[in-house]
């Protein structure tokens, strides 16, 4: 049988889905989460074409990117991405 952890199965759904879309891509992950693991993020990030931005917010983890200090910072991030490719 094939095992996949979850990092790679939301690496490899990851990648099927933004070779559908084919549409500029934005990445916001905690440094330290463990979740969404920077290793298994930089790979599929690798992968993509361009357009793309990874943004990794300092000392945060999957669970407080929605809280502040990091949900500042995303909110910037994503604003500044939104208004240049939508």
């Amino acid at each position: 049988s094939i095992r996949l952890t979850v990092g790679a199965a939301l690496a490899a759904l990851l990648l099927a889905a933004a070779a559908l879309a084919g549409c500029p891509t934005l990445f916001i992950n905690g440094a330290d989460d463990d979740t969404a693991p920077i290793e298994t993020v930089g790979e599929v990030y690798r992968a993509l074409p361009g357009p793309k931005r990874w943004i990794i917010v300092p000392e945060a983890d999957h669970n407080t990117l929605d809280t502040d200090p990091g949900l500042s910072a995303a909110l910037v991030h994503a604003g500044d991405w939104f208004g240049t490719y939508l």
